[in-house]
Formats: structure tokens, sequence, C-alpha cells
């Protein structure tokens, strides 16, 4: 049956009684209920009191026509069985529909168009496409079941949209994008939202949910509502905040792995649109842990471009061990090393640990080789004075010559502390480093004390100055 475009082509139909109190209700401006308000259950020929054509449910979202206009009314249809596809494409609604407990045998299709208002609620629909349409105010579907792709690519919704408790489905016939992509139940690529995005207690049994370049003004959402890794597509998914929405950093990370991931190819703008929301929410550490988790992964990704071809017959194994070794260093300095003295720059305070196990590093071998008598005062003039060469013979001819009414009372009183600090931490002077000095000569605590000595302060300059940059910024990306 073709279109319908005016009263007397209407009228000339064999109208159901479900069609009949549906006009009658149209027009009187009142809600339409049939069978009591109960879901129609699937058949082949479903009874007059409950069948509407999708012919006639069109004519009237359109206005009816200028013979007879129908008044700016609600279409409000609960426990019809609706038949044939609405096709709505690039038509302007003059009146809103809100369908309840309603079964469609055929697709709702709005390509284009222009709807005031659209609800569906605990419907059973098979198929619906808003693809670039606009509507004014809210969109609905609160437990409505999908048997096939809804599709809202491109639609601006002014309003909410409500997908709490719906379930969302697909066929093989509408494939995602890419060679491995699954097909598609609920495809919201750059759709925009208003206000608020409801999706909890949400169903997706088969098919992938994408929502990439959305842009929607409140996320309410829930873990499990959304569908495993290569399932879900987040890459460039924007919100305002995050409402009665579970915001801890563990939960949230499974769920940015799983959309970040999209045929093998890794997307961090899903973790920095997460630590966005949370910095404005006033959840700082969450979103630093966010953050860091994206470096990392962005460099797992980094050494995953570095590897060259594996395949045996056209390998260069003299490239590939180059690569391996070249890959080795990232991983220890670029990456681990970053990650644990930094956290990539988003943790810059974890550096303080490590210098205070550097410290400790320094102050356990500066105590026992003072104990040990390895060390002497670190000037010439005072290792060739009589009163020093007087002490030789001592065991600790360090402690003897520094110990009250000795030579040395008034020289720089030893500090295994103060000595670790001057040794680790560049910035700090404390005079230690500069009035004692381990012996190599001595015994076995001052040759290890020696060495140490410069490996410990060059260790301390490196976390000092990664700590430093990551205070001030210079190595924070946001």
């Amino acid at each position: 049956m073709g279109f319908i475009r005016k009263w007397c082509q209407l009228k000339a139909l064999d109208l159901t009684e479900a069609e009949n109190r549906l006009i009658d209700a149209c027009y009187a401006g009142i809600d339409c209920k049939f069978s009591n308000g109960d879901l129609p259950s699937r058949c082949s020929n479903p009874p007059g009191d409950q069948k509407i054509r999708a012919s006639i449910l069109r004519y009237l979202l359109l206005g009816g026509c200028e013979e007879k206009p129908l008044p700016i009314c609600t279409i409000n249809l609960s426990g019809a069985y609706i038949t044939g596809t609405l096709h709505l494409d690039q038509q302007k609604l003059k009146n809103p529909l809100v369908l309840s407990k309603c079964y469609m045998s055929g697709e709702l299709s709005a390509i284009g168009a222009f709807i005031p208002a659209l609800e569906a609620s605990k419907c059973v629909l098979s198929k619906m496409t808003l693809e670039r349409a606009v509507v004014r105010n809210d969109v609905c579907l609160d437990g409505t079941v999908f048997s096939e792709r809804v599709c809202l690519s491109g639609a601006r919704i002014k309003g909410q949209l409500d997908c709490e408790n719906a379930e969302f489905n697909s066929r093989k016939n509408f494939q995602g994008p890419g060679p491995n992509a699954p097909p598609y139940a609920f495809d919201g690529q750059d759709m925009h939202v208003g206000h608020g995005f409801f999706w909890k207690h949400v169903s997706v049994p088969k098919g992938a949910v994408d929502i990439s370049l959305a842009h929607v003004g409140v996320l309410v959402d829930d873990y499990d509502s959304w569908p495993g890794e290569g399932r879900l597509r987040l890459n460039g998914f924007r919100y305002e905040g995050l409402a009665n929405s579970p915001k801890d950093p563990r939960g949230r990370k499974k769920w940015l792995k799983e959309g970040s991931y999209w045929n093998g190819e890794f997307f961090p703008q899903p973790y920095t649109q997460l630590a966005k929301a949370l910095r404005e929410l006033g959840h700082d550490a969450d979103a630093r842990i966010l953050l860091e988790e994206r470096e990392r992964l962005l460099k797992i990704e980094a050494r995953k471009a570095m590897q060259v071809d594996t395949d045996p017959p056209s390998r260069n194994y003299v490239a590939a061990l180059l690569n391996d070794c070249l890959c080795g260093v990232h991983y220890l300095f670029a990456d681990k090393l970053l990650q644990g003295l930094i956290g990539y720059g988003h943790q810059p305070f974890r550096s303080l640990i490590a210098l205070l196990v550097l410290v400790a590093a320094a102050v356990l071998p500066a105590h026992y080789a003072y104990e040990a008598g390895d060390f002497a005062p670190n000037s010439a003039v005072i290792q060739t004075s009589l009163d020093w060469k007087e002490e030789l013979s001592s065991s600790n001819p360090a402690k003897t010559w520094s110990d009250v009414s000795q030579a040395g009372q008034d020289w720089e009183t030893f500090s295994p502390i103060a000595y670790g600090i001057d040794v680790v931490v560049p910035i700090i002077n404390f005079g230690q480093t500069e009035a004692w000095a381990p012996s190599t000569t001595r015994g076995r605590w001052g040759r290890i004390l020696w060495w140490l000595k410069w490996l410990l302060s060059t260790a301390g300059w490196i976390v000092t100055a990664l700590g430093a940059a990551a205070i001030t910024g210079l190595i924070r990306r946001d």
C-alpha cells in the first residue's frame, strides 16, 4: 500500500477496529489503548482490535491533510500491533509519537526527519533508523527489545536519550567498519545528545555498540551494560560529566580497555576524555591513574610499531636482533623506569619514594664504613697533618680523631643519614661529602661505598630531574 496523503484515501480503506479507534482518539486528543495495554504476541494475522497499519500511523504523525488537518497532539499508542514499515524519511513530523507495549513487525525509518519527540517503552521492534534525524525533545527506548540494528548515526537529539533496560541485537547484514568488525547492534556514531545519555541495565547479546565521535551532555551508565572487547567502540566519544555512574578507576579501566581497541588498533582518546570528566568532578587522583594507564598502553603500542617482520623467509636476523635490543631498552628506560619513578609524569611524588630508597641504600653502607674505620677527612691538609698521622695506628682513625678533646673535635661531625642525603639528592648540601670521604685502602666497606657513591649519585640526579620535571609539568601530558 502506498502513502496516504488525503482524507478520502484514508476513509476508502477497509479500516480495522483499532485503526478507527486510533483516528478518533487522535482527533479528540486522547490516548489510545488496546487490549488493556498489554504487549501483543507475535503472529502472522493480528486481531483487528490491535492491528494498525504503519501507513495510517504515518498519516497521523504528519498531521493529516489540508482537507482535514489533525490538531497538534501526542500520538499515544498502548498495546497495538503495528504492521509494515513506518516510512518517515526526510519528513517533518507535526506530532510526537509515544508507543507503550507495542509490537512493530517492520522497520521504523526516519532518516533525516524532524521529530518533536519519540518514545518506545517496553515495546518489541525489529529495526529503527534515525540517521541524521533531528529530535526536538527526548528519545526514550526504555525496556524496548530490538531484533536488528538501531541506528542513530548523525542524529541530533536536543533532549535526553534513554536506553535503560533496553535490549539491542544485530544481524550479519549490518557489518561494522573493518574486515573483522562485528555487525552493529547500536550505531550512535556522531550522534549529539543535548542532555543525559542513559545506558543502564542494557543487554547486548549480539553485535557491537559504536558511539565513536558521539557527544552527549551527561553519561549515566553501569559497567555490565556495555559489551566486551571487540564489540565496543568509544573513540571520539565525548561527554560533559558523569551522573549516577561508577567512577572507580579500576572498573573504568576495564570499560576503557574494551572500548579503546577496534580491529586491533588502540585509540587513547577514551582515557583522556574520562580523565577530563573526573577532574572536573574533583577526582584528580582517579584521573591521574587513568592517564598513567593510557601512557602504559601507548608504550606497548610504540613497541609493537618497532617490531620487524617475523616471517622466517624474509626476516633479517641481524636487524631483528638489533630491534629486539632496542625494544628492550625502550621497555626498561622509556617505559618501566618512567612508570616506576613518576607514573609517566602523572604521579610525580612517586619519585620521593625512589629517593628515600636510594638514601637508605647510601645510609647503611656509610654507617658500616664509618664504624669499620673506612672513612677519612676529605682534606689533603688534614691527611698530611701530624695529628691525623698519629691516629692512623688506631682501628678507627676518623672516629678517634674527631672525638671530644681531640684535634678534629671541631670538624664536621659525621652523620650517615646526612651523608646519604648528600650523596643522593643533588639539590641538598649538608656538607658531609665535602668533609668526609670513604677510603678504598682501609677495608671492604670503604671500597663498597666508594663505588656505590658514583652509582647512587647518578641515580639521584636522574630521579630528582625526572621528579622535578613531572612536578613542574615539563613531561606531563594531559
